[in-house]
């Protein structure tokens, strides 16, 4: 479904952010 593709690229952009945050 085209909702569940977009949630998951919402979950995937939080984590990348959530790592960068962590590494800085």
């Amino acid at each position: 479904m085209e909702s569940k593709k977009i949630f998951m690229a919402f979950f995937i952009m939080t984590i990348l952010v959530a790592s960068l945050i962590h590494w800085m």
